[in-house]
């Protein structure tokens, strides 16, 4: 995939998505808010998206760290970890 499509599509999902904002999570935290999540494997599966997902991330806010422990196309088994994410907590429920 082009990674000038991508990144377009990206800001543009993000811009529709978050067009009238995200109350819940604004309402719960605050902007210095940072947190952390880790995505793991509840079933064994073929990873795919994870990439993108880690871009998704990064689009929104560049200071999200973002490290990927799985690549598109392979084999992955329950518990496995896929990406594990950290920074401003608003922008990490947001992308």
């Amino acid at each position: 995939m082009d990674d000038l499509f991508l990144r377009e599509a990206i800001k543009s999902f993000l811009k529709e998505d978050l067009s009238q904002g995200d109350i819940t999570s604004d309402a719960i935290f605050q902007t210095a808010d940072v947190g952390e999540a880790v995505f793991i494997a509840k079933s064994p599966l073929i990873c795919a998206g994870v990439e993108i997902a880690a871009q998704v991330f990064k689009t929104l806010n560049p200071a999200i760290n973002c490290r990927l422990f799985a690549n598109d196309g392979r084999q992955i088994s329950v518990g496995d970890k896929l990406l594990e994410i950290s920074g401003p907590v608003l922008d990490l429920l947001k992308a």
